[in-house]
């Protein structure tokens, strides 16, 4: 294991999904069992024992949907010494009620294609943190940006296939599977194209929106909802998101009274990136300077703690898909040192 400027440990798993789930597990046991009692002090006993009901249910799912996801996830519960239903709970924010995650994000793609994020977390999240770096077969098959325990928030794959993502404020909880369970098998697309098509014939438990962007230039802007499925945005390959829906339907459903408890600066970050993004400009360095602006302060773009919005940029990515470059900067981008990762330059061994 090595450490990235910036804290954010990179450990490379290696083998199987089993045996790579179980060196994650192994890894970080004492962590991932202490975030999980965490949990169970947090939302209390009976909140605890309904969600494993629910994580059990959404196992079944997983498991026939996605095996390779299911056997990564068997493979961390063995490492951290617990259940897989358990360690799901790691995974799925969803499996509670009410699920209120607080992670905002500021996120964009551009044909071209570049994809990147703010990822904004309540503070001390950023300790949670690893970047995972999977190799299958002796080949990097992807790297992904991941709590300990859990299954991924954000990552690149070895196609140059990227994803991130927003919450969104749509009720309802549906039977299906976590968000983070989705972004994983996504990952395993090899373009935008094939990752839609999986979007659309899993079954989505709360609501998200996903920016993808891939090799060949080409992206995509997914809402999903428990509750009304999978809507495509339509768009000119440059697509823009935040913590409010785009679509109209899905805006309609949209809990504007949580969005405004959790996310209020949500639609002042939307209008601050479009006026940024009128340039055309979306070369990495460009995207950086977005990534780190400040209009609006504390609640910018560059999220920093304030009053009414309690959370902070924890990192920000900035991926250039075509040659499966990360731009990783841990902590807030104004102040945070930057970590340049390509997949293609990786070598296992070594990393």
């Amino acid at each position: 294991m090595s450490v990235l400027p910036g804290k954010i440990p990179l450990v490379v798993l290696m083998g199987s999904p089993r045996e790579r789930g179980r060196q994650h597990g192994e890894r970080f046991r004492s962590r991932i069992q202490a975030a999980i009692d965490d949990l169970r002090r947090r939302h209390g006993g009976t909140a605890f024992d309904q969600a494993i009901e629910r994580s059990r249910e959404a196992l079944v799912l997983l498991t026939a949907t996605a095996p390779d996801v299911a056997a990564e996830l068997s493979g961390i519960a063995d490492g951290a010494d617990t259940s897989p239903d358990v360690v799901l709970l790691r995974s799925g924010f969803e499996l509670f009620e009410p699920a209120a995650p607080a992670i905002g994000c500021t996120a964009m793609a551009f044909g071209g294609a570049v994809v990147a994020q703010n990822w904004d977390a309540p503070e001390g999240t950023l300790d949670e943190l690893a970047c995972f770096l999977h190799v299958d077969g002796g080949a990097v098959a992807a790297l992904v940006i991941a709590s300990v325990g859990a299954l991924g928030w954000a990552g690149c794959n070895s196609h140059g296939l990227a994803l991130v993502n927003n919450d969104l404020m749509i009720p309802g909880i549906a039977a299906g599977l976590p968000s983070q369970a989705i972004r994983r098998i996504v990952l395993s697309a090899p373009d935008v194209g094939a990752g839609v098509a999986l979007m659309r014939q899993l079954s989505h438990m709360g609501g998200r929106s996903y920016l993808l962007g891939d090799a060949d230039g080409r992206t995509a802007a997914v809402e999903v909802a428990g509750t009304l499925g999978v809507r495509c945005l339509e768009g000119d390959g440059r697509f823009l998101h935040t913590n409010h829906a785009l679509d109209a339907a899905m805006a309609q459903a949209e809990d504007e009274e949580a969005l405004r408890r959790t996310y209020p600066s949500s639609r002042q970050r939307l209008a601050r990136l479009r006026t940024l993004a009128t340039d055309g400009r979306s070369d990495p360095a460009a995207v950086a300077a977005m990534l780190c602006d400040h209009d609006g302060y504390p609640n910018s773009i560059c999220k920093h703690p304030s009053d009414d919005e309690a959370t902070v940029t924890t990192f920000s990515m900035i991926v250039d898909c075509a040659s499966r470059t990360l731009h990783l900067t841990s902590g807030t981008p104004c102040r945070g040192r930057s970590q340049t990762v390509s997949l293609g330059d990786l070598q296992p061994s070594a990393a």
